[in-house]
C-alpha cells in the first residue's frame, strides 16, 4: 500500500465513524509519521463532520456560486489571453475541490482568496464607472456577490475555529513532544 491509497483509505475510515487515534495507531508503521499525522490533522472526525455538515453544505454551494462566476471568465479568457486570469481559475478551481472535500488546510487560503476577490470586485465599479454600463446595476450586483463571499468567509472562519481549531495559519500545530496534533 503506498502513502496515497492509505490517504484514500483514512479518509474512508473517517468517514465511516474511525477515530482518529485507532486510525494513527493502525497506519504509524505503514507511513511517515509526519505525513500521516498531516492526513489526519487535514480531515474532521465523523462527529465534528456530522455536525456541522450542514454549514458544509452551505459553504460549499458558495464555493459553487463563486466557481461559476470565476468559470464565466473564461470566455474572457478566450478573446484575450491573460497568464494571471488563467492562473486564477485554476487556484480557485483547487481551492474548490479542496474544500468541498472538507481539508482543513485550505480554509485559511479560502478565506484569503475571498478576501482579495471581494477587494477586487469592488475595484472593478471604478472601470464601471467610466464605460456605458449601468452604474446602479453594477453596483448592486457586486454588493450582493460581495455579500454572499463575506457569508462564505464567516463559514470558513467559524468552521476553522470549531472543527480545525488545531491548525494555526496554515498548519496544524504541535503537542507537548513537538508531534503535529491531529484532534
Amino acid at each position: 500500500m503506498n502513502e496515497k491509497d492509505i490517504r484514500k483509505q483514512i479518509t474512508k475510515d473517517i468517514s465511516d465513524g474511525a477515530i482518529k487515534s485507532a486510525l494513527y495507531n493502525q497506519y504509524k508503521d505503514k507511513i511517515d509519521d509526519k505525513n500521516l499525522r498531516n492526513i489526519l490533522a487535514s480531515r474532521p472526525s465523523y462527529e465534528l463532520w456530522k455536525k456541522f455538515k450542514n454549514s458544509h453544505v452551505v459553504l460549499s454551494l458558495i464555493w459553487g456560486f463563486y466557481l461559476l462566476f470565476e468559470l464565466i471568465g473564461i470566455f474572457e479568457l478566450m478573446i484575450e489571453f491573460n497568464v494571471i486570469q488563467l492562473i486564477s481559475i485554476l487556484l480557485s478551481i483547487y481551492i474548490t475541490l479542496s474544500i468541498w472535500k472538507f481539508d482543513g488546510r485550505f480554509f485559511l487560503p479560502g478565506i484569503v482568496w475571498f478576501s482579495v476577490t471581494i477587494i477586487r470586485s469592488f475595484s472593478e465599479l471604478n472601470s464601471v464607472f467610466n464605460s456605458d454600463i449601468d452604474y446602479k446595476a453594477a453596483f448592486i450586483f457586486v454588493v450582493i456577490y460581495g455579500s454572499i463571499l463575506a457569508l462564505g468567509i464567516y463559514l470558513m472562519v467559524y468552521i476553522r475555529k470549531r472543527v480545525f481549531y488545531y491548525m494555526k495559519w496554515f498548519k496544524p500545530i504541535l503537542n507537548d513532544d513537538g508531534d503535529i496534533q491531529y484532534e
